[in-house]
């Protein structure tokens, strides 16, 4: 866990205990509609097309999201999210669940990296994010963490 971890114009300060942060940016609460699709596992030289599946984030964050999933996700494979807009496979264009995606943003397609997986959530980090989608994320990312603190200090205020 890091207990400081500041950037000054000499450089990097960080105070840190025994545990390891793996985060390198702010991490907020915030469900987003993806299609996981293009799954390539480790060692294999062709993604496995078949295998996606719609999820929804737990919490995003401007390196990566963590997702649910069934079992599907592996540490190290490489994904691809899509939002409803760029599902161009014929097999999500017949997809009943991409008929209830519901993102409020449309992004291109967005390469990622397992980082850790259970059997329900995993962890991606994102690979070469473009600039636009990078702008659409610290948005949302943004806007999340300041309705938090707002909600927070109302909180506060009425107790």
């Amino acid at each position: 866990m890091v207990i400081a971890d500041i950037t000054t114009r000499k450089g990097r300060l960080s105070m840190t205990n025994s545990n390891t942060n793996r985060r390198e940016s702010m991490r907020v609460k915030l469900s987003l509609d993806f299609c996981v699709t293009a799954i390539l596992h480790p060692g294999e030289k062709h993604a496995d097309e078949s295998s996606c599946f719609v999820t929804k984030t737990v919490d995003v964050a401007m390196g990566g999201v963590c997702v649910s999933h069934k079992n599907i996700l592996r540490e190290g494979d490489m994904v691809e999210l899509r939002t409803k807009n760029c599902l161009t496979n014929t097999q999500c264009l017949s997809c009943e669940y991409a008929y209830f995606m519901s993102n409020k943003f449309e992004m291109t397609p967005i390469k990622a990296q397992v980082v850790w997986a259970t059997p329900g959530r995993a962890g991606l980090k994102f690979v070469n994010l473009s600039v636009r989608n990078e702008n659409i994320l610290s948005k949302a990312v943004w806007d999340a963490h300041l309705n938090e603190v707002r909600s927070d200090r109302e909180k506060k205020v009425n107790i």
